[in-house]
């Protein structure tokens, strides 16, 4: 089975992924943007990893933004680790991007609670289901 890869929606999505890393998404910690960060993505078409730093001048650089067809599930960690290789980007900080089967999202009503307790109390909920 061949699988057709648009490469211009492949980039497409890698940069529109890169601006809202870029942008200081909650989990992206200032330390982290001046070392680098690396970005996964593995779905049955193949591993997209895109790797990025913030220089010292607050100028941000992408040193890896690759996609890789891979049709063979028992293939992908071959894929991904040939390009962590390939690019020396073992022990990056790493983003890796669940794909909708991957997650699951629970939608609570907020608890009859004081607004200190609020966390502890989702908490406390979502363990429960």
């Amino acid at each position: 089975m061949d699988i057709k890869v648009d490469v211009n929606t492949v980039k497409t999505y890698l940069q529109t992924w890169a601006n809202k890393l870029a942008s200081g998404w909650p989990f992206v910690d200032a330390k982290i943007k001046q070392v680098g960060q690396l970005g996964v993505s593995i779905d049955r078409s193949g591993v997209a990893v895109i790797h990025q730093h913030v220089d010292a001048a607050g100028v941000m650089h992408f040193n890896v933004c690759e996609f890789s067809a891979c049709e063979e599930f028992n293939h992908r960690t071959q894929v991904l680790t040939n390009i962590v290789t390939q690019y020396s980007l073992q022990n990056s900080t790493c983003v890796y991007v669940l794909q909708p089967g991957e997650y699951q999202l629970f939608l609570l009503e907020a608890p009859n609670v004081d607004a200190h307790e609020l966390k502890s109390a989702y908490s406390f909920r979502t363990l429960r289901h």
